[in-house]
């Protein structure tokens, strides 16, 4: 009819009849039955698209590495090379389709094992300059398939609580003390009516503002990070929740916090992870966990560091600063938005100008806007 029509692969959204009869033409191989679909649409004059979902340069290398073609797929390769050949209609026993299939598999190998030392120099700590400029971004030694099992084990063997220093990479890190303080001074934080201003004293930040330097955009839409989650936490995918971000400072005269397992706010625990990133730690406010034998384990924690720890896990306290201050950042990762009940107490976050939290957050500000405006020689005297 002179329509151009374009189709993609069906993958996971096959329907179930569709799905009932490629396997039986097919076989069970899922990777034979979406060749067969690709096949199908060339042959019938068709174009065909291969969707695919950006990866990280890391795990762009392990991908490449570990790659192996299945008969399926070097013959759809073969198709493709001959229609881009200059003889298209040399059949697949040619000589032009053997040297491309050569061709193919040289280019393959070489390219695997340029993989093979990029990724050698990753364990090492040495990483190509082009996976530097990925932002946002973390340290991405932290990455390597024998480090996230190492955090993996820990992570269980703590009870489902780990913390982690230099963290995130330098060009992001940058970027998230740069956008704390400046939500400090902004009218940005909606102050978080449970806090008392004193032991505790902070707000949620807003997202009304889509720019890069955003909090949400620097961890919320950090895909290393989110990827990070999902391996040490074991199960499945996971993403940033519905839940906002929290900065949080334990003040010079604060107390801490009591210990206690966190609040399951989504409805499956084992997919309900919350983070501390410590921004600064000038005092001598330390958290304490017990792990699965029940062994208590202290940290101070550092700029740059993270904790993660899973809803009704390992027990945790915080102590006292005496004297100096602790600023973190907290925030959930999900695996299923749905909710459980303890969720709903927190959605209504109302409280009055008087409200202890509400005036420390208000005199926090002013405090730094005036010595901004000093240092900036903007005060009249």
């Amino acid at each position: 009819a002179g329509v151009a029509a374009v189709a993609l692969p069906r993958g996971e959204a096959l329907g179930r009849a569709a799905s009932v009869y490629l396997e039986a033409a097919i076989g069970p191989d899922e990777a034979l039955q979406q060749a067969a679909l690709h096949r199908w649409t060339l042959d019938r004059g068709l174009a065909l698209m291969l969707p695919g979902r950006p990866l990280g340069p890391l795990e762009e290398l392990l991908h490449l590495r570990d790659l192996k073609l299945e008969p399926a797929s070097l013959q759809l390769l073969e198709t493709l090379q001959n229609f881009s050949s200059e003889r298209p209609w040399a059949n697949s026993d040619s000589e032009a389709s053997s040297s491309a299939k050569e061709g193919l598999l040289s280019g393959l190998a070489r390219s695997q094992v340029a993989a093979t030392k990029a990724l050698a120099a990753v364990t090492q700590g040495s990483v190509a300059t082009q996976t530097q400029s990925v932002f946002p971004g973390m340290n991405l030694s932290l990455l390597t398939p024998q480090a996230l099992a190492e955090q993996r084990s820990k992570y269980v063997e703590n009870d489902h609580v780990i913390y982690t220093q230099n963290f995130f990479d330098e060009q992001t890190w940058s970027a998230i003390l740069k956008e704390t303080k400046r939500l400090w001074m902004s009218e940005d934080l909606e102050a978080n009516c449970n806090l008392d201003g004193v032991d505790r004293l902070g707000g949620y930040v807003l997202d009304h503002l889509a720019e890069d330097s955003s909090l949400y955009q620097l961890i919320y839409g950090n895909e290393h990070f989110r990827k990070w989650v999902s391996a040490v936490n074991g199960e499945g995918q996971m993403f940033p929740s519905d839940f906002p971000i929290e900065i949080r400072e334990y003040g010079r005269r604060s107390r801490g916090m009591a210990c206690h397992s966190d609040l399951q706010m989504y409805a499956f625990e084992k997919k309900d992870i919350e983070f501390a990133v410590t921004v600064d730690n000038d005092s001598q406010c330390n958290v304490s966990f017990w792990d699965a034998k029940g062994q208590r384990h202290e940290v101070q924690t550092t700029g740059n560091s993270v904790m993660m720890v899973r809803s009704n896990a390992a027990r945790h306290c915080v102590s006292s600063t005496v004297g100096g201050s602790r600023t973190i950042l907290k925030f959930i990762y999900v695996g299923d938005y749905r909710k459980s009940n303890d969720f709903w107490r927190y959605t209504g976050n109302y409280c009055s100008e008087n409200a202890p939290n509400v005036k420390a957050l208000r005199l926090r500000r002013e405090r730094l806007l005036r010595g901004e405006q000093e240092r900036e020689g903007g005060l009249e005297l």
